[in-house]
């Protein structure tokens, strides 16, 4: 198999690891891409489901003003489902701008369990990143 790079968050109670984020803008959308694959910490007592998100925010401390929750691999892919060993794939989720007005927004990304929305912990292990109240905050998106 081929190597694997070193992810940049490792969601453990999760079984996950995000290897990677891109954010592409154009046309007043902004493309959120997660790379994930399965990690190989306590995989067999670990939760079955899982639900993926990219937020923008204002404000962190109110509601997110654009997002997109899905289940990763477009909703066919929930962590139980990832087969070992995972080589990993790429989600993408995209939010529409259009409809916001001009300010610096906060980009964040992570997993919660789809039953009672309890996310799942981060831990930054790379990249420029910081988590804060179970998500990890990815970019700052300007748009004017």
């Amino acid at each position: 198999s081929a190597p694997v790079g070193e992810p940049v968050v490792r969601f453990d109670s999760a079984g996950v690891l995000l290897e990677s984020v891109e954010t592409v803008r154009e046309n007043g959308r902004l493309t959120v891409r997660l790379a994930w694959r399965a990690s190989d910490v306590g995989r067999l007592a670990l939760p079955t489901d899982a639900v993926a998100f990219a937020h923008l925010y204002a404000d962190l401390g109110q509601p997110p003003v654009a997002q997109v929750d899905v289940r990763p691999g477009r909703g066919a892919l929930p962590p139980s489902n990832w087969a070992e060993p995972v080589s990993g794939f790429t989600d993408e989720f995209v939010l529409d701008l259009t409809s916001l007005a001009p300010g610096t927004y906060t980009l964040a990304v992570g997993l919660y369990e789809p039953t009672t929305f309890a996310r799942f912990a981060p831990r930054v292990v790379g990249g420029a990143y910081e988590e804060r109240d179970g998500r990890v905050l990815v970019a700052e998106i300007i748009v004017d």
